[in-house]
């Protein structure tokens, strides 16, 4: 999949209206008939296919790949200008990825969606995509069951979206069990939605999207996060510098937050020791956590 640059895409606005646009690479070809009532069903399938066209906007796009601990290509880190409702190439992005979980980091104050905010059951429409969900409400985190549907395809996908609530993208998070217990919920989720499908084969599964708002570095970070907590959970020790190294290579980011990136993660690590390997047998399970010096 490929995507316009900004100067590409205002030059494309200048000179060409959008709806043309729209109609030429959407329209069904007409099939040549001689025949009056043939034409009337190519015309009246036509209408049924410009008819699917639902909200579409422009937006500064890009996404990066991320490898997990040891999986390639875990995560998809997105970064668009929009919100993801309103955002075509977003959704074109899940469906051609074969993503089936997506996770938007937001803080309390910053603008979410209005069609993300209701309680009741609702159907949003972005260009051949129809999309239902159902709401799950949780303390720290709303769950969004949704179908999507591509009305030229005719087929459907499961997709799991959760909003992480309640912490500033640039500050660390007041409660790292909180967020500890997230992370877990959404690997199982991407495990439970994977097994079905692919037999459980790693290479079979799609990216989780990651989408942060308003902060592309926060995105990343969350990343760096889960793969210290993997990698701590299969070798009992992780080392910071060596998972940020890792990151930095496959991301536009030159550098990191280093004091932020490192609280979060040290902070999330020993809530993950308590919580999981000090149950277990603190007398043989002594984890190692290897920071940067400079912070």
């Amino acid at each position: 999949m490929t995507f316009e640059s900004t100067q590409e895409l205002w030059k494309r606005k200048d000179h060409v209206k959008f709806r043309d646009v729209m109609k030429r690479e959407h329209t069904v070809v007409s099939r040549t008939s001689l025949k009056d009532e043939s034409l009337e069903e190519d015309r009246a399938g036509k209408l049924r296919r410009q008819a699917i066209i639902g909200n579409i906007g422009f937006d500064i796009f890009s996404v990066c790949y991320i490898d997990g601990y040891d999986t390639d290509k875990k995560f998809m880190v997105v970064n668009n200008s929009a919100s993801e409702l309103d955002s075509y190439n977003f959704w074109s992005l899940i469906w051609d990825s074969d993503c089936r979980v997506i996770v938007r980091f937001h803080s309390d104050n910053s603008k979410t969606h209005h069609w993300l905010k209701k309680i009741r059951d609702d159907e949003y429409a972005v260009g051949e995509f129809l999309i239902r969900k159902e709401t799950i409400a949780d303390k720290f985190y709303t769950q969004l069951e949704l179908t999507i549907r591509n009305a030229i395809l005719r087929k459907s996908k499961k997709i799991t979206h959760y909003q992480y609530h309640g912490f500033a993208d640039r500050d660390v998070p007041v409660d790292s069990a909180q967020l500890v217990f997230f992370l877990k919920t959404v690997n199982e989720k991407r495990n439970d939605h994977n097994t079905t499908k692919s037999d459980n084969k790693e290479n079979a599964r799609g990216p989780i999207a990651i989408h942060s708002v308003d902060c592309f570095e926060r995105a990343v970070s969350i990343c760096a996060l889960d793969i210290c907590l993997d990698q701590l959970t299969k070798t009992k020790s992780i080392s910071v510098p060596d998972a940020l190294i890792k990151i930095r290579s496959q991301t536009s980011l030159e550098s990191f937050s280093l004091k932020n990136t490192h609280s979060l993660i040290r902070s999330c690590c020993v809530v993950h020791v308590r919580q999981i390997f000090m149950r277990r047998n603190p007398r043989t399970l002594t984890p190692i956590v290897r920071h940067s010096e400079a912070e």
